[in-house]
Parts: C-alpha cells; sequence; structure tokens
C-alpha cells in the first residue's frame, strides 16, 4: 500500500511537471520569430524576432513575465553608447530559466550574425580581389588596390566565424604557424567562401527590409493641466552593433510629416538627432492605472524601411551606412515589450512638440 501510494504521487509530480512545462513552452513558443535558413550545416540559421510576420529591431523581447525594459542584442554592446539616449538594462541571466537564457542566448547571436551578413553582401567589390591561395601580409600605409582589399576580405572573414556551429569551423582561419594558418585559410575559403557569398545575398532583398522599430516612452510626472505626459520620442534607430562591423542607420525623410519632424529637432550631430519632448494624452484614470500596476514606460512600435546606402572600407573596421525612413504614421503603443496588451496609437503627423 506505501509502495502504491509513493507510486501515486510520483507520477502526480511528473505530470505536475509536464503540464506546467507544456505551458511554459506555449508561452515562449517561436511564433514571433523569423528564420533566415543557413544553406549548410556547418552554420547557425538567423533567428530574428518579429511583429505581423516582419523584422523586429530595437528593443527586443526578453521572454521574462514582468514589464522589465528589454534591450537590443549583445550584437548592441551595452559598453558603447546608446543612441536613444537612455539607460540599458538586461535582465539577468543567472534569474533566467535554461530554456529561456538558451532562445535569449540564439536570439542575441542571430542579430550579431545578421548585421555580420549584411555587411558582408556589400562587400562584394572587395571580395573580388580575395587572394584563395595566400594570406595577404598587413599592408603598409601606401598600399592600395588589389592587395588592400584583399586584406580587408580576409580580415573580415575572421568576423563570420560567428556563424560556425563546430569549434573546429569556429578555429578554422587560425593556425599554430604559418603553414598550418595558411592551409586551414585555403580550406575555408574553398569549402564555405562561396556559399556564404551566396547565403548573404538573401538578406536585404531589393537593398531594403521592411520591418518594425521598437523603443519605449517614458512616463515621469503626469500633468494634471493637460492631462498625460510631456515624453521623449527619438527619431533614431539601430539596428544592432557588432564586433569587426560599424553600422549607421541615418532618418531620411520621405513624407513631408518626416521632413516637419527633422526641422523640429533641436539639432543633429554625427548623424544622431535630439529626440522630440512630445506630449502623450492620458486620462487620470488610464495614468493612475498604469502607475498602480507599477507601469513606468509604454513601447512605441513604429513601421520602417530601412535601405542600403554604401559601404565605406577605408575605416579601421568596414563602416556600414544605412538610411530608414518611416512606411506609415501610425505609431502602435503597448504596455508590456511582448507587444500583447495594446494601449493606444500615435501619429506622426499629428503629435503635439514642445518647443526645444
Amino acid at each position: 500500500m506505501i509502495f502504491k501510494k509513493t507510486s501515486l504521487c510520483f507520477l502526480i509530480t511528473v505530470i505536475s511537471f509536464l503540464f506546467i512545462g507544456t505551458l511554459y513552452a506555449q508561452n515562449i513558443d517561436d511564433r514571433d520569430l523569423i528564420m533566415y535558413q543557413t544553406p549548410s550545416p556547418k552554420f547557425h540559421d538567423i533567428t530574428l524576432q518579429s511583429y505581423k510576420g516582419l523584422p523586429r529591431f530595437g528593443y527586443l523581447n526578453s521572454y521574462t513575465k514582468k514589464n522589465s525594459l528589454a534591450v537590443s542584442p549583445k550584437s548592441q554592446d551595452p559598453r558603447r553608447q546608446n543612441p536613444r539616449g537612455q539607460s540599458l538594462r538586461r535582465p539577468d541571466p543567472r534569474k533566467q530559466d535554461p530554456v529561456t537564457k538558451k532562445k535569449n542566448n540564439k536570439i542575441s547571436l542571430s542579430y550579431e550574425n545578421y548585421i555580420k551578413m549584411v555587411t558582408f553582401k556589400y562587400l562584394a567589390d572587395i571580395y573580388k580581389d580575395l587572394d584563395r591561395e595566400r594570406l595577404t601580409k598587413t599592408p603598409p600605409g601606401n598600399i592600395t588596390g588589389k592587395q588592400k582589399n584583399s586584406y580587408e576580405a580576409q580580415r573580415y572573414l575572421r568576423n563570420l566565424l560567428t556563424l560556425c556551429v563546430e569549434e573546429e569551423c569556429k578555429n578554422s582561419l587560425y593556425g599554430k604557424n604559418e603553414f598550418e594558418r595558411l592551409r586551414n585559410y585555403k580550406t575555408f575559403v574553398n569549402e564555405n567562401l562561396d556559399v556564404l557569398r551566396k547565403w548573404s545575398n538573401t538578406f536585404f532583398t531589393n537593398n531594403n527590409v521592411i520591418g518594425y522599430d521598437v523603443t519605449y516612452l517614458v512616463l515621469s510626472t503626469y500633468d494634471f493641466d493637460k492631462n498625460g505626459y510631456w515624453t521623449n520620442l527619438n527619431l533614431n534607430i539601430n539596428i544592432g552593433y557588432s564586433r569587426g562591423v560599424t553600422v549607421s542607420t541615418i532618418f531620411e525623410p520621405k513624407a513631408n510629416y518626416e521632413n516637419d519632424l527633422l526641422n523640429k529637432t533641436a539639432g543633429n550631430s554625427n548623424n544622431k538627432i535630439y529626440p522630440l519632448k512630445i506630449f502623450l494624452a492620458i486620462s487620470p484614470e488610464k495614468a493612475e492605472k498604469l502607475q498602480l500596476n507599477n507601469i513606468k514606460r509604454l513601447y512605441l512600435v513604429k513601421k520602417i524601411k530601412i535601405s542600403h546606402k554604401e559601404v565605406v572600407s577605408n575605416y579601421r573596421t568596414p563602416f556600414l551606412k544605412l538610411t530608414y525612413h518611416h512606411e506609415s504614421p501610425t505609431m502602435e503603443i503597448y504596455e508590456d515589450i511582448a507587444l500583447t496588451k495594446k494601449f493606444g496609437t500615435l501619429s506622426l503627423d499629428k503629435l503635439i512638440i514642445k518647443q526645444q
């Protein structure tokens, strides 16, 4: 009898764990993801978060239950100045369960590799001069032409090793001596370069991508006279940073309302536009409810089109210049970073802007 009771308790416990695990798995399923499938098992797939079936950039869902601030992936190095002018706080990885941690790591790596592959696509001109048979020595400052291009192309190849699945591939451009390094280099180039070049052409088809940028609106002090909050709207976006690649995304207006917005900013520095102070109308009842639920920020989603402009290769690292404009003046507002609790909308052509 004791044995049967023990077995029954054990069975109930197992079923409970399975039920909880199933619920959790449903909570972090892959329906919000877009996959760029690898052409070779040697490399990782590139998996981005999505919104309404399009790539999501800016602040990402960290799959935590709280309405905590999620940040762009590791590729947007927090040690660098945040282009939004706001402090970044990452979810503590020690407090994440293994499934969530693994998924976040996968997405973080994917955003890093996404930027690398987009840049790789636009480095086609220098790869035409790649020496496949010899390692190009570090050129003196006055070296130009094919040798310089080959040197830069070979140097950039090491940045692509984060795509590798196995350790052997990750170490394939290194070696104990110059003979081993040359053998490894020739093997990697002959087996993988054309595959990677072809794959890179599947990114930024027609030299652009349409997606959504997610930022947030800080709710600080309520204005009882106007019934709402004065908050910042930032027109800068950042689709990622990766070691070995410098990426700059510049706002280039297309519509009249975009030109008006740009004219109302306080100025710009190094292609970074200062944020606009805008008014967000919220009734006292809704504002109090937000405060009672400890919601101190709302998430803003805008549809954008990012286009390739140029690659400048005479910097220390390749410099990829992109531009963006809005596909619609309507911006959606959510209470949560997962973008499931819609709060309302804002229109870029009907903003109340405080004069700087």
